[in-house]
């Protein structure tokens, strides 16, 4: 693998990865109606899940029911239903409720933002809060994007790493046949299929996430390519909202936070993103606007960090807020 020298030691002495899990998606990356099927048809049975007309209701194969069961769990849009003891409930959660319920916010997913933001789901929650449920990040999407240090990379590299690292890590070792299976479905998650009449229709169908063009294949050596840059579509208030999350969730009685942690922490904005320090920068010039005066950005004497002044805002009111934004310049 080509090592990427820069803060290659401050992110060795800052891992963060815990859980592991390498199946749920049965192969199928995440579609574009998926999560707006599992809220709506959670809001009206939320058995569904559990039932054998799921398969009618969802109007999908039972293995792409479990398959959208996986994906609205991790990305947090739906979680068990904590009451029912049996277990097989579900509920949606307010995020969920609020893009994705028929009144929802951009239940097609036409809003780029939409994407970033399940992308954030998906690819930062590894913290003690999510490790004994759903709402943990697949292991493969979290460690590719916080804890690869490689730009360049082959499937055999992260398989190699990935193997290395699970060893220890579970009682249950998963089978290298597990793990490529993981990371071809990863793969097609962010990069599109190419038309090819050997493979079913099905499986060209692209994940809304091979929108945000964060992962390349160099057509020459058939490597992938993974690198920092300026994210078109990642607005200033989503990226508000996951340093919120991402504040409260390791970082809770600290008032301040470094410009490092904020771009290279494992399971940060900047490393979720994979932006460069100076989109970084461009994000946190707003942010004691955006928030209100709730963080400020200061970069006295030459030292970036970022100082709480109040109570942090509440995360869907951002939300709310931008896509309120977003409607009245569309109608102008």
């Amino acid at each position: 693998m080509k090592m990427v020298s820069r803060y290659t030691d401050w992110m060795e002495s800052n891992t963060s990865i815990q859980s592991v899990n390498f199946s749920g998606h049965e192969s199928f990356p995440l579609r574009f109606a998926w999560l707006t099927k599992a809220v709506r048809q959670v809001l009206r049975d939320p058995s569904i899940f559990g039932r054998d007309e799921a398969v009618v209701v969802l109007g999908v194969g039972k293995n792409m029911v479990r398959s959208i069961r996986h994906w609205a769990t991790r990305t947090g849009v739906i979680e068990s239903d904590r009451v029912d003891r049996r277990g097989g409930r579900y509920k949606p959660t307010e995020l969920g409720k609020l893009l994705f319920a028929e009144n929802g916010l951009d239940p097609y997913l036409e809003d780029p933002a939409t994407t970033w933001l399940i992308h954030w789901q998906l690819c930062s929650r590894n913290s003690d809060e999510y490790l004994s449920g759903q709402l943990a990040s697949p292991t493969t999407w979290y460690w590719v994007f916080n804890e690869l240090r490689q730009t360049s990379f082959s499937q055999e590299d992260v398989v190699d790493e990935l193997l290395r690292w699970a060893e220890g890590r579970t009682k249950k070792l998963p089978s290298r046949s597990t793990i490529e299976r993981d990371f071809a479905c990863f793969v097609r998650s962010y990069i599109s299929v190419a038309p090819d009449r050997r493979i079913s229709k099905e499986e060209t169908y692209d994940s809304p996430l091979t929108d945000l063009k964060l992962l390349r294949r160099e057509p020459e050596s058939d490597r992938l390519v993974l690198e920092r840059g300026k994210r078109l579509g990642l607005s200033p208030l989503i990226f508000a909202y996951a340093l919120c999350e991402f504040w409260q969730a390791t970082a809770l009685g600290s008032d301040t936070l470094s410009f490092e942690q904020v771009t290279y922490q494992p399971g940060s904005p900047g490393q979720v993103f994979r932006l460069t320090e100076n989109a970084c920068v461009g994000m946190l010039e707003s942010i004691y606007e955006i928030t209100e005066g709730s963080i400020g950005f200061d970069s006295t004497a030459g030292v970036r960090q970022l100082i709480r002044h109040a109570e942090f805002p509440v995360s869907l009111q951002l939300l709310m807020k931008y896509y309120e934004e977003a409607s009245v310049a569309d109608c102008t």
